[in-house]
């Protein structure tokens, strides 16, 4: 009622400033006192914090403990970034930061660096212009020295690479071992000489092993050293701690920055501090001032799977909300099988939920990351990637049957969809000097042959219900746009989007329609003609406003005969709030 919801507003408005007024006596205390103080910071009106998924926000704390950074998904479902200051009662949305993921500060706390439109930006924390650095397809951490270099991870699957400050051309820092199978480093950061920093690194015997290693490097020598087994990101800050989460806790380390060697025996800081296993990050973040903020865990779910016609229109839900990633509908339209993550173990497995009734069935059990399913023609396999013996690969499954490795490889492999004939299934690969490609596996005899290997990141590839054609997105003008080449000759190539851009395209079942999602998250439809063999698409055409969740390669589906859509929506009603502990270092035990 509007009388409540006045009321609950003046209290936390009151609840803010009393935090402001706290933060202003605090900021004029001696650091010595040994008073620890909590309180919490909500997100912004109508709005929800970012913190899950693959291009999350988390929660950031200026290096001088004055202000913290966080990534907010607004009612219409864009992303944007805000800066609150701990003297305020309320955040400012930084303008031209739309789509912002995995922000980062700057040494001197006056800017922020982060990632958006395939690029490394920044800000200023007080909203002046945003500049755009360099390429970043999709990145993984950054961290600013007092020199003004940016140490970043360009993408999911890369090394590190610097850049100054004012933008260039990076050069890589470390290097991926090829004989180890590593696969990713990142979350870098600096330590105090602005020349040595910590990351995390995977690798294909760490992921056997379900886990991974924190090492330590240095822009002159970039071949890392172990220093720690971890399952996130490590931080340091002064007097002399790095934190990390082991098993819930948040746990401060005590190391000698000079030495470059952890000094002393572990103790927590907090406990039930969220951890979200697929991207190996923790929600934190501390300055070297003592303040300390963090997202417990336990989070409420994410997303839900929504039905909607073609005006935008709600037509029904499927199953509970959960963390759900990549629907697909099968081919029959009876079911729809999605990647669903365990809360408490961040395992992702394959279900199946039956359209009619909504009852679950889970399809695969391996502890491991199981992701993107594609049905078979027929509708009696899924096709998934999963990391169980190393970097994601090719498996196939049958109802009631075992499950089979497809095809491995030394890179990541995700499978994107299966052709109308079942004798071809194209995946997306990484390729250190090429990203993303794509290519083409052929069956039975399960021979690989590359369709695109170009500069920029190819993805998606989606094969038209004819078999004749092939969409897919690539960000070679600098964002992902939707575009369409014979297949599999690959010659040829038509621009299906337009200024808004384009990625995750789908073909309707009689091939006359192409649909896709533009940079903020409209579903756009695409009327095409392949009469005589020649191709034409018309002008897209916006149909609604979407609030899809962007964390996998496909946040929706479309039903064959292209009048509903199944999407992944995100769940704006419940947030767990940032926790603020000021003076952490006298909070030995996380009480």
């Amino acid at each position: 009622r509007p009388s409540e919801a006045i009321a609950w507003l003046l209290v936390a408005l009151l609840a803010a400033a009393a935090a402001a007024v706290f933060f202003r006596q605090w900021r004029q205390q001696p650091t010595t006192t040994a008073h620890v103080t909590r309180f919490v910071v909500n997100p912004p009106p109508t709005a929800a914090f970012n913190f899950a998924g693959r291009d999350a926000g988390p929660v950031t704390v200026s290096p001088d403990g004055t202000r913290i950074a966080f990534v907010a998904t607004t009612a219409d479902g864009a992303k944007e970034l805000y800066v609150r200051s701990l003297d305020a009662v309320s955040a400012q949305r930084l303008a031209g930061t739309t789509g912002a993921s995995y922000p980062f500060w700057s040494a001197d706390s006056e800017n922020l660096g982060f990632f958006a439109d395939g690029k490394l930006k920044r800000v200023a924390a007080n909203g002046a212009a945003v500049t755009t650095l360099c390429d970043a397809p999709s990145g993984r951490g950054g961290t600013w020295n007092r020199e003004g270099t940016i140490l970043f991870a360009p993408q999911q699957y890369d090394s590190l690479y610097q850049v100054p400050s004012s933008g260039g051309q990076p050069s890589a820092v470390t290097i991926l071992d090829a004989a180890s199978h590593q696969f990713s480093h990142r979350w870098p950061a600096f330590l105090p000489d602005g020349r040595h920093f910590l990351y995390l690194q995977f690798s294909a015997a760490m992921a056997r092993g379900g886990s991974q290693a924190i090492y330590l490097a240095s822009l002159d020598q970039p071949h890392g050293t172990l220093l720690m087994r971890a399952n996130s990101q490590v931080i340091y800050v002064d007097p002399g701690y790095l934190l990390t989460i082991r098993e819930s806790n948040l746990m401060a380390i005590p190391f000698d920055a000079q030495r470059l060697r952890v000094s002393g025996d572990p103790f927590p800081v907090a406990d039930q501090v969220q951890l979200y296993r697929n991207t190996a990050i923790g929600i934190f973040s501390a300055s070297n001032t003592g303040l300390l903020a963090y997202e417990e865990g336990g989070s409420p779910p994410t997303s839900h799977l929504t039905w909607y016609d073609r005006h935008g229109k709600t037509l029904g839900a499927i199953g509970p909300p959960d963390d759900y990633e990549d629907p697909r509908i099968a081919p029959d339209g009876k079911r729809i099988a999605v990647t669903r993550r365990d809360p408490d173990t961040g395992i992702s497995n394959i279900w199946l939920y039956d359209v009619a009734t909504s009852a679950p069935t889970r399809f695969t059990y391996f502890p491991t990351f199981d992701h993107i399913p594609s049905w078979s023609p027929d509708g009696k396999q899924i096709i998934f990637d999963s990391n169980r013996y190393g970097a994601a690969h090719i498996f196939a499954k049958s109802f009631g049957g075992d499950e089979e490795l497809l095809h491995q490889s030394p890179a990541v492999e995700q499978p994107t969809d299966w052709s109308p004939d079942g004798t071809r299934i194209v995946f997306q690969n990484i390729d250190p000097k090429t990203k993303w490609d794509l290519s083409v596996l052929t069956l039975p005899d399960r021979r690989v042959t590359p369709l695109l290997r170009e500069p920029a990141n190819e993805k998606e590839g989606q094969i038209s219900p004819d078999g004749k054609w092939l969409a897919y997105s690539s960000d070679e003008a600098g964002r992902p746009d939707v575009y369409v080449s014979r297949f599999p000759s690959m010659t040829g190539r038509w621009q299906i989007s337009s200024a808004g851009g384009g990625s995750q395209p789908r073909w309707r079942h009689d091939g006359s329609e192409i649909f896709f999602l533009s940079s903020d998250r409209k579903m756009m439809a695409s009327q095409v003609h392949t009469d005589g063999g020649d191709f034409n698409a018309l002008t897209p055409q916006a149909l609604f406003q979407t609030r899809a969740r962007y964390t996998g390669d496909r946040a929706y589906d479309v039903s064959a005969d292209g009048q509903r859509f199944v999407i992944n929506t995100m769940v704006l009603d419940q947030v767990s709030p940032i926790v603020v502990i000021v003076n952490w270092p006298a909070a030995k035990g996380g009480r």
